[in-house]
């Protein structure tokens, strides 16, 4: 018989299997196209269904290679999401100095006076009525 083509239903990924061929037929394939995306699914469906606990379902996870998880649909993604722990930016430390060392540590500087600026003057602007 043929190999039928299918699509896993976590992560869409297409693959060939036939359930007739070869001594002993994996029932489960008709449906996901690896086992990580079966034991996944059974993970996130038991803790969707409340029989296993999030630090449970946490720990079931980390044996598994989650790499599919952005192929998700959004269902499983989300139940993904919520049991993998986020990793969170290295935050940059900042020096903690207080105001009174800042002081310390520049050099005092002398105000200088200011600019002198020239006086105005005014220009009389002509009129033009007058010009005759």
């Amino acid at each position: 018989m043929a190999k039928v083509k299918r699509r896993c239903i976590m992560c869409a990924k297409e693959y060939e299997y036939c359930n007739s061929c070869g001594a002993a037929p994996k029932l489960w394939k008709n449906i996901f196209c690896s086992e990580n995306c079966r034991d996944i699914y059974d993970v996130l469906n038991k803790y969707d269904g409340k029989l296993i606990t999030k630090e449970d379902g946490t720990e079931r996870l980390k044996a598994f290679d989650l790499s599919v998880v952005s192929k998700f649909n959004d269902r499983f993604r989300k139940l993904a999401e919520e049991l993998t722990p986020k990793k969170e930016p290295a935050k940059k430390q900042k020096k903690e100095t207080d105001e009174s060392s800042k002081l310390e540590d520049k050099p005092v500087q002398k105000a200088s006076a200011p600019k002198k600026r020239k006086p105005r003057t005014q220009t009389q602007k002509s009129d033009p009525k007058n010009e005759n």
